[in-house]
């Protein structure tokens, strides 16, 4: 089971990716256009071009988990769009069963984890 709380760091991916990719080619795809190690405990979270899934790499230290989230009905109706990669664990629970973060009503936070 994953933990995810505001102390993790999340990444997504700013494009769609092929579904058919496993652990290894995500992973390359996190080094290469994300720019950051996979290894680092973080969770990367990504679509597919239909936007009725999503998947997400963590390592832990032992190994990789990769999940997978598909939408039995509708789309994912929201996707980040920012320049930076990262994301916050609210905004990866609500996206996780297909919500909207920029509707949700959360109070701002009082000081950002580092």
């Amino acid at each position: 089971m994953l933990q995810i709380t505001s102390a993790n760091k999340i990444y997504f991916s700013k494009s769609c990716v092929d579904f058919r990719s496993g652990i290894e080619q995500l992973s390359a795809y996190c080094r290469n256009v994300i720019k950051i190690n996979p290894m680092n405990g973080a969770y990367f979270v990504f679509r597919n071009k239909s936007s009725k899934q999503l998947k997400v790499l963590h390592y832990d230290g032992v190994g990789y988990f990769l999940c997978i989230r598909r939408f039995s009905k509708g789309k994912i109706g929201w996707w980040p769009d920012r320049i930076n990669n990262d994301m916050d664990a609210r905004e990866l629970q609500i996206l996780l069963f297909g919500g909207n973060p920029e509707k949700a009503q959360f109070p701002k936070y009082w000081k950002k984890l580092e």
